[in-house]
């Protein structure tokens, strides 16, 4: 079975963080929550103060990025490194046995 993995991450073709959103009931109801109170929120300001909060938010959004993408970034080594070790492992019990 021939794979091209690390060429679609590399490439963009594989964005697993944005990819596939949750199946939990919860998120979901908390994402419809979190937005109707935003907007419910934003209709009670004024047009500056609105706009202020939504810059205000996007900002978040955009540091949350930032959050995903080292998350992704550590949990991946941490699981490429797991992956080295439960080899080296198995090899060093070999070995043991060999001698």
């Amino acid at each position: 079975m021939k794979t091209h993995a690390i060429k679609d991450l590399f490439t963009g073709k594989s964005f697993p963080c944005e990819a596939v959103a949750p199946d939990d009931k919860e998120y979901w109801q908390l994402l419809n929550e979190s937005h109707r109170e935003l907007e419910e929120f934003m209709s009670k300001l004024s047009p500056e103060d609105g706009e202020k909060l939504e810059m205000i938010v996007n900002k978040r959004q955009d540091a949350l990025h930032f959050e995903i993408s080292e998350a992704f970034t550590q949990g991946y080594a941490l699981g490429v490194q797991l992956t080295a070790e439960a080899f080296l492992f198995n090899q060093a019990r070999k070995d043991e046995f060999d001698d």
